[in-house]
């Protein structure tokens, strides 16, 4: 934390980068809408810097925070499912999709 970034600042820069998540997520779903393809890199890097300015604030009560991801994390399940499908409409099998069989070999060891 630099010496002007308070607490509440930080909650309020994860509060702008979980938005830019959400966006990103949003965009995803209507050009899924649309039949188009997706590319998923805007929002990894997102994710990736929403998760580092989590891991670095300096904040005590993250219940508001806890529920804005759960909602983010709702999203993303949803786009899932939705990449998932499309990827079927289109003829592929899930299955064969590297993710998924990693996925699955990590279900395995649980």
């Amino acid at each position: 934390m630099t010496p002007a970034e308070t607490p509440t600042d930080q909650i309020a820069a994860i509060y702008d980068e979980i938005e830019k998540v959400d966006s990103v997520i949003t965009t995803a779903q209507r050009l899924l809408a649309d039949g188009k393809i997706v590319d998923l890199s805007a929002l990894e890097g997102r994710v990736e810097s929403l998760c580092d300015q989590i891991i670095d604030a300096d904040v005590d009560s993250t219940d508001d925070i806890s529920q804005a991801l759960r909602d983010v994390l709702g999203k993303l399940e949803r786009l899932g499912e939705e990449l998932v499908a499309q990827h079927e409409a289109a003829g592929g099998d899930i299955s064969d999709m590297p993710v998924k069989k990693a996925i699955d070999a990590y279900e395995k060891d649980s």
